[in-house]
């Protein structure tokens, strides 16, 4: 799920829209560069710019925000410089020599510091035209959200319908499609629907289809009709169950006072994030039942103390993420880690949390879909071919 969700975080959203490869984005020169002079830079040249804490200070706190709390914040920042600026002019003798000393040593530092603020509000700023510039975005994100939530949105077909006239992005349209399929337990008409899409974007989109199928992101909504169905739906846990059980939905999300990793999707918290959350916390035994029906296979300590207790004042975790991880669900980790910490200053836990990732690569949409249907298995013969078309 967290692969196909419309990412929050700051650094979740440059990841997903530029790109960011051993702690750099390529990005056009003239828009990085933009108003750090006076004339303006034409140069379209893709260039390599550091984002990490060690190449722009203000990065590490920006990454964990909303978008839009990000801009905000760089705003007030710049508000803030400009109006010490202008107190140092009006200053002339009605300021003290002391006073005037700490205004200069801040305007100072702001102006070494000034290029990088604004490279990364030029960032920011082709983030949020990317994001907000997609048709029908707010539509989008609602949709998303209520079947994140568990419902069905009513005109759901109908935004279907209007994404395949206005033959919109390919990749949007599925992955609303696949958050559907893995919410619902499929989607009504999905075959009709699928011949629609092949029948305007192309019919090679089929190798698209027959990955998506394998892995299980897209599938017919098959009713309970029989008595192996009933079984199944018995043995394994819906979305909505596993939502209510493990509390992944946050319906009351609050972005100006974070205090669940839910925020990282708007209100809905990544499966792995509540896990991890859980095993710290020494609840494996309260929510063993629920992880025996999650589909895939959960294995946990009898003996809670082993993780939440251990002996040493510092109690370090290694995660590790095989198939990868995305940055959205790094954030969250990191959040986890401020809270755990919050709560040891606070003398509500007795040791420090630090948690170290380990994984096999950083992930977002576009590097999985890149992988899906660019080639013909070796194994899909021409017969299964033609048995796909007739579906």
């Amino acid at each position: 799920m967290t692969l196909i969700c419309t990412n929050y975080t700051l650094e979740g959203l440059i990841d997903e829209n530029i790109g960011i490869s051993l702690g750099k984005v390529k990005i056009k020169e003239s828009l990085l560069k933009e108003g750090l002079s006076k004339a303006p830079i034409n140069s379209n040249k893709l260039i390599p710019y550091g984002i990490t804490t060690k190449n722009n200070p203000f990065y590490c706190s920006f990454r964990i925000m909303h978008y839009l709390d990000a801009s905000r914040s760089i705003i007030s920042i710049k508000d803030y410089y400009k109006k010490i600026a202008s107190d140092d002019k009006k200053s002339n003798k009605n300021i003290s020599m002391k006073k005037l000393n700490e205004i200069t040593k801040d305007l100072n530092e702001f102006i070494n510091f000034r290029d990088k603020l604004i490279m990364l509000e030029n960032i920011l700023n082709f983030i949020i035209k990317s994001v907000q510039g997609r048709p029908n975005y707010l539509n989008y994100i609602e949709k998303e959200q209520l079947m994140l939530a568990g419902d069905l949105p009513k005109n759901l077909y109908s935004f279907y319908e209007e994404h395949l006239y206005e033959q919109r992005d390919l990749i949007s349209l599925i992955k609303l499609m696949a958050i559907e399929s893995l919410t619902q337990n499929g989607i009504k008409d999905y075959k009709k629907l699928k011949r629609e899409i092949l029948n305007i974007y192309g019919y090679q989109n089929i190798f698209l289809f027959r990955d998506l199928e394998t892995i299980g992101w897209l599938k017919e909504k098959v009713f309970l009709n029989n008595i192996l169905n009933i079984r199944k739906n018995i043995s394994e846990l819906t979305h909505n169950q596993i939502n209510e059980k493990l509390g992944l939905v946050n319906l009351n999300f609050d972005p100006q006072n974070i205090q669940d990793c839910s925020y990282v999707f708007g209100g809905y918290c990544p499966l792995s994030l509540r896990l991890i959350e859980s095993a710290v916390n020494g609840r494996w035994n309260k929510i063993s039942d629920t992880l025996k029906k999650i589909n895939g296979y959960v294995s946990f300590p009898d003996k809670e103390n082993f993780i939440a207790t251990p002996e040493k004042n510092e109690n370090i975790i290694a995660i590790v993420f095989l198939g990868g991880i995305t940055y959205t669900e790094i954030e969250g980790i990191r959040f986890l880690n401020r809270k755990f910490n919050e709560e040891y200053i606070n003398k509500k836990r007795d040791k420090k949390i630090q948690f170290v990732i380990i994984t096999t690569g950083i992930l977002n949409t576009k590097k999985i879909f890149g992988n899906f249907g660019n080639k013909e298995n070796p194994s899909f013969t021409m017969k299964q071919f033609r048995d796909c078309l007739k579906k």
